[in-house]
């Protein structure tokens, strides 16, 4: 018995999600945005796209600096209205209004989804807020990182 355990716990370790690099192909999502806009990544198909992860317990002491950054992320959205943003807004610990709160309070004007079970999070394996993966035209990442 104690055996067939290990190898189930072996078995699960295994599966979790590879953190997805530059040069791997994005997977295709689908999601609602805060005000109701259907989201996927296949809408943008031959165009690049920034993806855009941020938590709306910002700021947190854990995550220093977040208010800069998304105030970079602000500057760089002004600068460059022509390019595909899309964010998502973890769900641990809040809830829509929240999240809702936290886009009046920033004046993020890109499209936010709430991403409930924090699903695109794990899929792209972001554990630290703000942070930036930007895709290339054929939806492979180009770069990743929290430098804005």
């Amino acid at each position: 018995m104690k055996s067939m355990l290990t190898l189930l716990l072996t078995v699960a370790s295994t599966v979790a999600l590879a953190r997805p690099d530059v040069g791997d192909k994005s997977h295709n999502f689908s999601a609602t945005s805060l005000t109701g806009q259907s989201i996927s990544l296949q809408q943008y198909n031959g165009e690049a796209v920034n993806l855009v992860f941020l938590d709306s317990l910002c700021p947190m002491p854990h995550f220093p600096g977040c208010e800069e950054k998304i105030a970079k992320l602000n500057k760089q959205v002004a600068a460059k209205p022509q390019a595909n943003w899309v964010g998502f807004i973890s769900s641990f610990y809040v809830d829509q209004g929240i999240a809702e709160a936290f886009r009046d309070k920033y004046h993020i004007k890109i499209p936010l989804v709430f991403d409930l079970d924090n699903k695109e999070f794990q899929q792209y394996q972001v554990f630290a807020t703000p942070y930036l993966i930007r895709l290339d035209n054929e939806h492979k990442i180009v770069e990743r990182g929290d430098a804005f």
